[in-house]
């Protein structure tokens, strides 16, 4: 039997919850240095990336893949 994993509500739900936190910290970052500039841009912009590779070296964690899929299980005899 394999098991097939699907995008569901659960989800994308955190998706929108990492996107809140991350749109949050762009505003606090420039709240925090008035004047914005390229090197101040880049330096949000690699934080981001930072964030987002971290979050997704969590989701391969085995409790963490369980938490944020559904997994569903074939019937017997389709296509196995």
């Amino acid at each position: 039997m394999k098991q097939q994993k699907y995008i569901t509500w659960k989800l994308i739900l955190r998706l929108g919850t990492l996107a809140i936190i991350l749109y949050w910290y762009r505003g606090e970052y420039n709240a925090h240095f008035k004047e914005v500039t390229m090197f101040h841009q880049i330096l949000l912009y690699i934080s981001y990336l930072a964030v987002i590779h971290l979050t997704l070296e969590i989701m391969k964690w085995k409790f963490w893949n369980n938490w944020f899929y559904e997994e569903v299980i074939k019937n017997k005899g389709i296509h196995e």
